[in-house]
């Protein structure tokens, strides 16, 4: 049977990895230092999708212990790169 959660999840997925899409493709298309943030920003976004798929297949040890803390790691980057460079 599937639960409200369920599609929650499926939702929370989906739009995570969307995001990632963007924010990689403007990575492709641009050349300035908006290329490393949008790097940063999508491989948080597309991490974090997979926390919740993770979860959506009941693999909340490789959620917790794998993909949180990579996903933590890249929010970090971007937040220390957007702190120093800021936007161009």
């Amino acid at each position: 049977m599937v639960t409200y959660l369920d599609i929650l999840g499926i939702v929370n997925t989906l739009s995570m990895f969307a995001a990632a899409t963007a924010l990689f493709w403007l990575a492709i298309n641009t050349k300035t230092q908006l290329r490393i943030l949008s790097i940063l920003l999508g491989g948080f976004a597309f991490f974090h999708g997979a926390y919740h798929l993770s979860f959506l297949l009941s693999q909340s040890s490789v959620a917790i212990e794998l993909v949180e803390p990579v996903a933590i790691v890249f929010l970090m980057m971007f937040a220390g790169y957007y702190w120093k460079k800021g936007l161009p």
